[in-house]
C-alpha cells in the first residue's frame, strides 16, 4: 500500500519522468501484494497511468481499462486492448484507433521514451558498476569515459525535439531497463530479471552490464526456462542463453528461437535475427551473415543497420559494388547519431580504393573523420582495421591505380599505388 500511495504522489507531479517511476511503484505494489487495488482505492479510480491502465489484461480479464482513441472498454468479451508498443503507457482497442490518436500521442511518447531515465540513476548505476568487465562478447566493457558518454546523450536528447538522436535514446532506454534487470537480480527475482534483460537486449546489447559472479546464476536459470511450459519463458530463455553463450554455443538457441511459435513481437525477431548475422560474421561465415540480414530486412525494411551488416559482408567476400551499394543504403537510413555511422564512410573508402575511384576514396575518408570526431563524444574512437589502411595514405602524394584490382589482389590484401614525387 506504501508503494502504490507513493507512486500516486509521484503522478500528480505530472512529468514524464514522475509517470515512468510512478508506474514502476504501482507495478512493485501489485508484485508484493495483488489485493492491493482493494487498499488503495486510488488504484481503481480513473487515474490515467494507473497499473490497470498500463498493462492490457493477458487472459482477457475485465478490467477498467479504457482505449484512449474511441474510450471503448474491455468488458464485451470479444474486445481486447493493447498498449503502445513504443512508450507502453495507452491502450487502444484497434490499429485504427492508434494511428486516428497518434498526432495527440505523439508528443508524449516521444517524451516517455526518450525521458524516463533520471541522470542521477545512471550515474549511480556508473558509480556501483564501474568496476564490472565485459559481460558478454556483445557487450561494451566499462571505460573511465563511459559516465560522461551518458551524460552526453542525456543533453543531446533533451535538446532534439525532432527524435533525431535516435541510436542515442535506444542506448538511453536500454540503460533504463538494465537497471530494472540489475535491481530484479539483486531481489533474486530470477524471471523478471531475465525478461528485463532480454529487453535491454532487443533494444542495444551494448548498454547491458552484468555483474561476472552473476553470470552462471543468470545462465543457469535461462537454461532452466527453456523447459518452461509457457511459449513466451521458452522463448526468453532461448534468446537470453544464446546471448550469454556467446557465436559458437549461442547460435543453436537463437536458432532453435527462429523456429518456435511466434512469441516475440516482430521486432524482437529482428533483432534475434540481426544478432545471428553478428555472430555468423564473427565465426567468418558470410554467407550465413548476408541470409539471417536478409531476413530481419524482410521483417522490416526500415532496419537500416541489416544494410551495414551486410555490406560488410560483402566486402570480405570480396563483392565491392554490391559491399558499397548496401553501405549507400545504410548511409541513406540512419540517423546522424548512428553508432556505425564513421565504420561505413571508411568501408566505403576502403572499397572505392580498391576499385581504383581516388577522388570519391578520398571524400569517404574525410566523410568518416568527420563522422568519428562528431561522434566520438557518445560512442568513442573508431577504431577499424579500413581507417588504418586508409590512414596510411598520403592523399597528396599517392593515387590509387585507376584499373579495378583483380581478384588476386583482393584475396592478398595486397594494394598497388603509383607514388608520384615532386
Amino acid at each position: 500500500a506504501a508503494m502504490a500511495r507513493l507512486g500516486n504522489l509521484l503522478r500528480r507531479r505530472a512529468t514524464p519522468d514522475d509517470e515512468a517511476m510512478a508506474v514502476e511503484w504501482w507495478e512493485k505494489a501489485r508484485r508484493a501484494d495483488p489485493a492491493v487495488d482493494e487498499c488503495v482505492p486510488e488504484l481503481r479510480g480513473s487515474d490515467p497511468v494507473s497499473v490497470r491502465d498500463t498493462e492490457a489484461s493477458a487472459d482477457g480479464g475485465a478490467c477498467d481499462a479504457r482505449c484512449h482513441a474511441c474510450g471503448r472498454g474491455e468488458s464485451p468479451p470479444d474486445v481486447r486492448l493493447f498498449r503502445c508498443s513504443r512508450c507502453k503507457r495507452v491502450l487502444y482497442c484497434s490499429k485504427e484507433c492508434q494511428k486516428s490518436d497518434w498526432k495527440a500521442h505523439k508528443t508524449r511518447c516521444t517524451e516517455a521514451c526518450q525521458g524516463g531515465l533520471k541522470l542521477e540513476r545512471v550515474e549511480r548505476f556508473l558509480r556501483d558498476h564501474a568496476a564490472a568487465p565485459r559481460a558478454c562478447p556483445h557487450s561494451v566493457g566499462n571505460d573511465d569515459a563511459r559516465q560522461v558518454r551518458v551524460k552526453a546523450m542525456l543533453e543531446a536528447v533533451e535538446r532534439d525535439p525532432e527524435g533525431g538522436m535516435r541510436e542515442c535514446a535506444r542506448h538511453l532506454q536500454a540503460t533504463s531497463t538494465n537497471l530494472a534487470f540489475l535491481q530484479h537480480l539483486s531481489q533474486g527475482e530470477m524471471d523478471e530479471a531475465c525478461r528485463a534483460l532480454a529487453e535491454t537486449l532487443h533494444l542495444d546489447d551494448t548498454a547491458m552490464f552484468m555483474p561476472p559472479a552473476k553470470q552462471p546464476r543468470v545462465l543457469a536459470h535461462a537454461r532452466q526456462m527453456l523447459h518452461s511450459g509457457a511459449p513466451a519463458v521458452r522463448a526468453v530463455g532461448l534468446f537470453v542463453a544464446g546471448l550469454l553463450l556467446g557465436p559458437v554455443d549461442g547460435v543453436p538457441h537463437l536458432l532453435q528461437l527462429s523456429r518456435e511459435p511466434p512469441t516475440f513481437p516482430p521486432a524482437g525477431m529482428v533483432r534475434v535475427w540481426d544478432i545471428l548475422a553478428s555472430m555468423y560474421g564473427f565465426l567468418d561465415r558470410w554467407g550465413d551473415t548476408i541470409r539471417c540480414s536478409e531476413k530481419a530486412l524482410a521483417l522490416d525494411p526500415q532496419f537500416y543497420w541489416a544494410h551495414y551488416v551486410v555490406g560488410v559482408a560483402h566486402k570480405q567476400q570480396c563483392n565491392l559494388p554490391e559491399a558499397i551499394r548496401r553501405l549507400d543504403l545504410y548511409l541513406q537510413g540512419c540517423p546522424p547519431d548512428a553508432r556505425k555511422l564513421p565504420h561505413a564512410h571508411y568501408a566505403l573508402a576502403w572499397c572505392h580504393c580498391m576499385q581504383g575511384d581516388r577522388q570519391v576514396a578520398r571524400r569517404c575518408y574525410e566523410a568518416g573523420r568527420e563522422a568519428e570526431q562528431r561522434l566520438r563524444t557518445f560512442w568513442g574512437p573508431c577504431e577499424t582495421e579500413d581507417k588504418g589502411f586508409l590512414g596510411t595514405i598520403d592523399w597528396s602524394n599517392v593515387d590509387l591505380v585507376h584499373e579495378p584490382l583483380d581478384s588476386k589482389d583482393l584475396e592478398t590484401g595486397q594494394v598497388r599505388v603509383e607514388v608520384w614525387k615532386e
